[in-house]
């Protein structure tokens, strides 16, 4: 009996990407940082030598304490608000995209997050 390898598609691309060094690649990517394993790229992000790879990683470390926890799209805003203070433009412009802003939104969502 002949195994297949595993899918591509559940396998992580971090560590591939940092061992190829292109983990810059992938951190221009938005929707990959706040879908990434928080433990993953953290390692990968250690390999970073590019300024744009050093602002993503100061960026991702600032609340990686709290990506662990969170869903992706409380990790996006967590990212989104620490790409602002870290004056990360781009990146963001790029989380903000997909996010819906609703001033202090329903009591219950903001009574539910326990972001401690």
């Amino acid at each position: 009996m002949t195994r297949s390898p595993p899918s591509c598609s559940t396998a992580s691309p971090t560590p591939h990407a940092a061992a190829a060094g292109r983990i810059g690649d992938l951190l221009t990517d938005a929707d990959y940082l706040a879908h990434a394993h928080p433990d993953t790229l953290l390692t990968a992000l250690r390999t970073v030598r590019t300024s744009q790879g050093r602002q993503t990683r100061a960026v991702y470390r600032a609340s990686a304490g709290r990506h662990r926890a969170a869903p992706v799209q409380d990790r996006r805003f967590l990212l989104a608000i620490d790409a602002a203070r870290y004056r990360g433009t781009g990146l963001h412009r790029e989380l903000c995209r997909s996010l819906v802003w609703a001033p202090g939104g329903p009591p219950e969502d903001r009574s539910a997050r326990s972001w401690k």
